[in-house]
């Protein structure tokens, strides 16, 4: 039973650990988060790998959705295969203290040149089980005349209490 999920990296094992084990970090990796977790996904960049011009056409109209429990952010983009990875900087926080909680990482869009054709699109599932996939990884969205690769990073967020007291001068 692998835990990744499809068009996801694994999480990062050890060379140490046996591949039989699903590819879970050893218990002395697992770092669960302590109460009042509080998550960031943070979408990096993305890297068009086939723009599905088939070279006719230089450069080609998209819009990208990235979502994170259902919050949708857009970015549209020209883009090109021959162009480098863009920067996507959208970041999400997401509250993953209730029992049961975790993270659905999806990234799609939609091509506007001709149409408006949907872009495939690659969801990722985390849970606690698999430490809510601290790290980064890539999502790889692929059809038959497009695909792409959308990266982003997980991170625990340190929430800071801050108290404010009133002083009174009499």
């Amino acid at each position: 039973m692998a835990l990744s999920p499809s068009g996801a990296s694994p999480p990062h094992v050890p060379p140490d650990i046996p591949t039989d084990q699903a590819r879970i970090p050893a218990p002395s990796g697992f770092r669960p988060l302590p109460r009042g977790g509080v998550l960031k996904v943070s979408f990096l960049s993305v890297k068009v790998i086939k723009d599905g011009s088939w070279g006719v056409w230089r450069d080609t109209n998209w819009r990208f959705d990235f979502s994170v429990n259902g919050e949708v952010r857009s970015l549209n983009k020209e883009v090109n295969e021959d162009d480098p990875p863009f920067p996507v900087n959208f970041n999400f926080l997401v509250d993953v203290t209730a029992p049961g909680s975790g993270l659905s990482v999806q990234v799609g869009g939609r091509e506007s040149d001709w149409g408006s054709s949907p872009l495939p699109f690659s969801v990722a599932i985390w849970k606690a089980e698999n430490n809510y996939g601290f790290g980064i990884h890539a999502l790889n969205a692929t059809s038959q005349d497009v695909s792409f690769e959308a990266t982003y990073r997980i991170a625990y967020v340190q929430r800071k209490v801050v108290s404010i007291s009133t002083v009174r001068r009499w």
